[in-house]
């Protein structure tokens, strides 16, 4: 063991380790929340020159952040070796919809008997501001607690693969929010509902519940996410079969 770690000191000593964001680095995060607000579309091409000239860098680095988005999953090749956004598709909607669901409901769980008092004062608060806003048609604060009632959850879950793999799924929850009009006033007051059900359960420290809640809330999110989307009346049997079996849970 002494000689293997003198060895693995011997090969890794000539490396040296950039601790700043690198240039495909910062193209990456561009090109991310691009995606996140609906900047780049599904099946629009993405021209490296282009990309280049927008963000005043050379194509080296856009050539680096392009390959870890491919490896994301959320651009593709297309023929000729172009590059391109994804499609939105229903199954793709489902897929995304119905693996965070499973995800952000295990992290429910194992929050529930982990959050603070504190935590969940804050959350109760921002809930109580989103909702007076809510009466009057200002969506803004939900988008807040939106935002900060999940990150909650799954940073109290305790779990660090949990979180990674959240945290690489959610580009993709971005790419389907950010084309879907995602602040339809109807769909934004019964995510309010199903954020209040949520606290309830983790004020309750009711794992089971938590999960449940959790889960219900991101199908029933989804469900409503499709119906913004022009998928020509398409639709997801299985997407469908998941929801029904929440609704289930919940009432039992």
């Amino acid at each position: 063991m002494g000689v293997y770690r003198g060895l693995m000191r011997q090969e890794l000593g000539s490396y040296s380790i950039r601790r700043h964001p690198s240039l495909a680095d910062q193209v990456y995060e561009a090109l991310t929340d691009s995606i996140s607000i609906g900047r780049l579309q599904p099946g629009q091409r993405l021209v490296l020159d282009r990309l280049a000239e927008q963000l005043g860098v050379s194509q080296t680095p856009i050539r680096e952040a392009l390959a870890r988005l491919l490896q994301d999953g959320i651009i593709e090749e297309a023929p000729h070796g172009k590059l391109r956004m994804i499609s939105i598709t229903p199954r793709y909607v489902s897929d995304a919809f119905l693996v965070r669901a499973s995800l952000e409901g295990v992290a429910a769980e194992l929050a529930a008997s982990r959050m603070t008092d504190v935590q969940i004062a804050e959350l109760r608060a921002m809930l109580a501001h989103a909702a007076d806003a809510l009466a009057s048609d200002v969506f803004g604060p939900h988008i807040s607690v939106d935002n900060r009632l999940h990150s909650a959850v799954c940073e109290t879950a305790g779990n660090v693969l949990l979180a990674r793999v959240l945290k690489s799924l959610q580009l993709h929850i971005d790419f389907i929010r950010g084309y879907s009009q995602r602040h339809s006033g109807d769909h934004i007051r019964r995510s309010h509902e199903e954020h209040v059900a949520l606290l309830d359960a983790l004020t309750r420290r009711d794992p089971s519940a938590a999960r449940t809640a959790m889960e219900l809330h991101i199908h029933l999110s989804g469900e409503r996410i499709s119906r913004l989307l022009d998928f020509n009346d398409e639709t997801d049997l299985e997407f469908d079969h998941a929801i029904r079996g929440a609704k289930r849970a919940s009432s039992s």
